[in-house]
């Protein structure tokens, strides 16, 4: 039993290692005849065959606290289709195979270079299939011309040429974007408020759950946000509207306002806000036609924002809708706002709130 065991790691092993030599890409370095098969191949005017690929796909890498998206070209040689006839193991030929193996990587390169530059993800396929068709039209013409690895002088002519055009193409870089001056984002969270003046008298502290939605042009923010929130009435009122003390009351804040960055780097972004602010209170029961425990106050409101950057996403994938790329950043958000309240001349005060949520805001990207 014990072998059997035994036997069966062996196979997962040789599996394994296998699996793992069946590619080669360029960056792993110059190819020696490890890479190859021996095999002997009668009426046959080449003595070695390379088999390489060219593709691309889509994917993510994280970068400290950024997750790039991209779409990526990859090539290969397959060290286990690829074989030489073991009589003509000479540096001539395995120089040969190199050139080759160049110019898959240069169509790579060149490939990457278009992906990098797409109007649409739609049009990926449409330019893998030309580099692609390219890309074997030249190797079959260096083939034709160093008559199949037995020109040397061709040979070297190619390996020079090719190697000028894979320096002009550096690999994996790139292109350089810039942010688009408008910006959209949501957030959420949860929080406090407490009350000043004779408010508080009336209506204790509460928790409270806040969402909203920001707007940017360049440095400027248009925020919309919502306050829910609610409690027990602490003391008896009287007055145009009554409240009794122990009822349950629901208060409400919406603010519109207009917020400057005055930082905003890779980290943080602070942002003072002021504009206007809409309190209510109002019995969580409330009908319009049979309750008339509603206050409602229009007046000023002004706080700050801060936000520490967790995490960015950036995808150079263009968009479907748009064909723009776009930048998403994730926020841990502290935000301090304060609502001027005057119901009446004995009934007024300030709704100061103290909320922490999370923040995603994105902009699109477009090519410098």
């Amino acid at each position: 039993m014990k072998k059997h065991y035994i036997l069966i790691i062996i196979f997962l092993l040789t599996l394994g290692a296998s699996s793992q030599n069946r590619e080669k890409h360029w960056e792993e370095g110059k190819l020696t005849w490890q890479d190859f098969q021996e095999r002997k191949v009668a009426f046959n005017q080449s003595v070695s065959e390379i088999k390489y690929f060219i593709g691309y796909k889509t994917e993510k890498e994280k970068l400290n606290d950024t997750v790039f998206i991209r779409i990526k070209s990859y090539s290969y040689m397959d060290p286990t289709l690829s074989w030489v006839n073991p009589d003509y193991k000479t540096d001539k030929n395995l120089k040969y195979n190199q050139v080759i193996f160049d110019i898959a990587e240069l169509y790579r390169r060149e490939l990457q270079y278009d992906l990098d530059r797409l109007n649409s993800a739609f049009d990926a396929e449409v330019r893998f299939q030309r580099k692609y068709q390219e890309l074997n039209q030249e190797v079959e013409e260096f083939q034709r011309l160093s008559n199949y690895g037995n020109d040397e002088e061709i040979i070297d002519q190619w390996k020079v040429n090719i190697s000028a055009k894979l320096d002009f193409y550096v690999d994996n870089q790139l292109p350089r974007y810039k942010k688009v001056n408008f910006g959209i984002g949501i957030n959420a969270g949860i929080g406090s408020s407490f009350q000043t003046g004779s408010l508080k008298e009336h209506f204790g502290p509460s928790l409270s759950f806040v969402y909203g939605f920001d707007f940017a042009i360049k440095n400027s923010m248009l925020y919309l946000n919502g306050t829910l929130s609610g409690g027990k009435v602490d003391k008896n009122y009287s007055g145009k509207t009554d409240w009794l003390e122990k009822q349950k009351y629901r208060l409400a804040i919406i603010d519109i306002t207009y917020g400057y960055a005055i930082i905003d780097n890779a980290k943080f972004k602070l942002v003072p806000f002021a504009g206007l602010g809409i309190t209510e209170f109002s019995d969580p029961d409330y009908d319009a036609e049979e309750n008339d425990l509603r206050i409602v106050d229009y007046n000023i409101a002004f706080g700050i924002n801060a936000d520490y950057k967790i995490r960015q996403r950036l995808s150079t994938v263009p968009n479907l809708f748009f064909g723009h790329r776009d930048m998403l950043e994730t926020s841990i958000r502290t935000r301090l706002y304060i609502a001027k309240n005057d119901f009446y001349t004995d009934l007024n005060g300030y709704s100061i709130n103290l909320s922490i949520g999370v923040s995603w805001f994105g902009k699109m990207l477009k090519l410098e």
